[in-house]
């Protein structure tokens, strides 16, 4: 199973030093109604991505996204 952080804060009661991790499933159950992508999007920190112009967009609309670290320089958005 593979686990991401997504752009949805973590629960209460997660503690704080491990990473908050989402499985597909859940993701999925909650995408929007009439949501057909999964969106990721690559970048070096997360710092970075949640900085993005790229997640704007999302952001504003209230669309969770996974992260997936890049070790390399530069960004970039996924819709699957």
């Amino acid at each position: 199973m593979l686990l991401f952080p997504t752009s949805t804060p973590p629960p209460e009661d997660h503690k704080e030093e491990t990473p908050y991790l989402v499985g597909l499933q859940k993701y999925v159950d909650r995408m929007k109604p009439g949501q057909k992508g999964i969106y990721y999007l690559l970048a070096p920190t997360r710092a970075a991505a949640l900085a993005s112009p790229y997640y704007e967009p999302f952001k504003l609309q209230d669309i969770e996204v996974r992260w997936a670290a890049r070790s390399r320089i530069g960004l970039g958005l996924c819709a699957c």
